[in-house]
């Protein structure tokens, strides 16, 4: 008789055990697939409870979610997400303290509940604690819960003095995420504009500036939204001292700082665009004469090929374009020619007719008129196919644009 009670109660125990595992799988697939109420019903634990509660807050049932938040905080007191929804429910109900006491509770069990670290930098950001605030949006982005919605946001903080200091401090420490704060300039308007040049300013001043290609988005940004010359002052302030020759005003002449970018870096427009439509058609290399470097031509039998184009900031009035090219045969030269495309009218303006002399070897020179008129706020130098044969090869080592005589 006791030997069949011992297996009656082995019996029972092993399917106790059995359905504990079982039932306690199944939950943990019910709450995975977004049913918490099921998986609580099932087999309740603290992290169950937790998720139930944020979805009775979701739904608007405030007492029944903090009254599953109280249940789950009862199983594990550190349990973030059950703090965090109490926390929210006793806000949404007006008790202010208890909300307050119940978010901070949450906010202390570590970092890894996004909503917790949201609110707890909202409210950094609210109360003026600059440091504290970006230090838990530094966590946020680092996961990647929310940062274009954060780097949205910040746009609109750049007005405050203090915030901007702040930022730029945390900056300075190079976080993971610089990058893409200046990528999200590409989506600003033009109100934020002013704070955000302010930004870079405060950047500037502290150990790691802004460099060039850091502020090409917001460079382009500028351009789509008119503000030419401000533009250029900012890439100007930033560009490479060697892409500067004395007389003239295209910038890297001697595509010195073109060769210096490294493949697929994207320069702003006020450098060379290489390639601009990755055809494969142009490079920048060593000069055939061995003399600095060049703007390398494959050729193309399609007049509307690309090499290369920058954007300038001419003034009204009359110009010399003039350039030293290398073609093997002389003719070659025929296949490329230039343009001078004037912006917000996207139209060519016409250039003289071109003189091409020789200097001896596979050299030429090449010169043509440019008169710029009123009205065109800024203007592209386009190096393009004129749609002639190539039979050989064409390399441009100097560019210049002069004012007439």
């Amino acid at each position: 008789m006791r030997r069949r009670i011992r297996q009656w109660a082995s019996a029972v125990a092993a399917a106790a055990a059995a359905w504990l595992v079982a039932s306690n799988g199944l939950a943990a697939h019910l709450a995975r697939a977004g049913d918490p109420a099921s998986a609580v019903a099932l087999a309740p634990d603290a992290d169950r409870l937790a998720r139930h509660a944020e979805q009775l807050l979701s739904a608007g049932h405030l007492v029944e979610a903090a009254g599953a938040a109280r249940r789950a905080l009862a199983l594990s007191p550190l349990q973030t997400r059950a703090a965090r929804v109490l926390g929210q429910v006793e806000l949404a109900l007006g008790h202010e303290d208890t909300g307050i006491a119940a978010m901070n509770a949450a906010a202390q069990g570590g970092w890894r509940d996004s909503p917790t670290q949201g609110w707890m930098m909202q409210a950094a950001l609210a109360s003026g604690d600059y440091a504290e605030g970006l230090r838990r949006a530094d966590a946020l982005i680092r996961r990647e819960a929310v940062s274009d919605q954060l780097f949205g946001a910040f746009r609109d903080w750049f007005a405050e003095p203090e915030f901007r200091v702040a930022l730029a401090a945390r900056l300075a420490d190079k976080p993971i995420w610089r990058g893409k704060l200046f990528l999200d300039w590409r989506h600003a308007n033009a109100d934020q504009l002013p704070g955000i040049e302010q930004l870079v300013a405060d950047i500037d001043r502290g150990a790691q500036a802004a460099t060039d290609l850091e502020l090409f988005p917001l460079i382009e940004r500028m351009l789509e939204l008119g503000q030419v010359a401000q533009a250029r002052a900012l890439w100007q302030a930033k560009a490479p001292r060697t892409g500067w020759s004395k007389g003239n005003l295209l910038y890297d002449g001697r595509f010195e700082v073109a060769g210096s970018r490294a493949w697929g870096e994207v320069s702003p427009r006020f450098e060379w665009w290489v390639d601009p439509d990755r055809a494969g058609l142009a490079t920048v290399g060593p000069a055939p004469d061995g003399r600095d470097s060049a703007l390398r031509i494959a050729g193309s039998a399609d007049p509307a090929a690309v090499y290369a184009r920058q954007t300038l900031l001419l003034a009204p009035g009359r110009y010399r374009l003039v350039a030293r090219i290398f073609a093997l045969p002389a003719r070659d030269a025929a296949s490329i020619t230039f343009a001078l495309r004037c912006y917000p009218d996207d139209r060519d303006v016409p250039l003289g007719d071109a003189q091409i002399d020789p200097l001896g070897g596979d050299r030429l020179r090449y010169a043509s008129a440019v008169a710029v008129p009123a009205g065109c706020a800024r203007q592209d130098l386009i190096v393009k196919a004129s749609g002639a044969s190539v039979a050989g090869t064409v390399s441009i080592g100097e560019i210049a644009i002069v004012p007439a005589p």
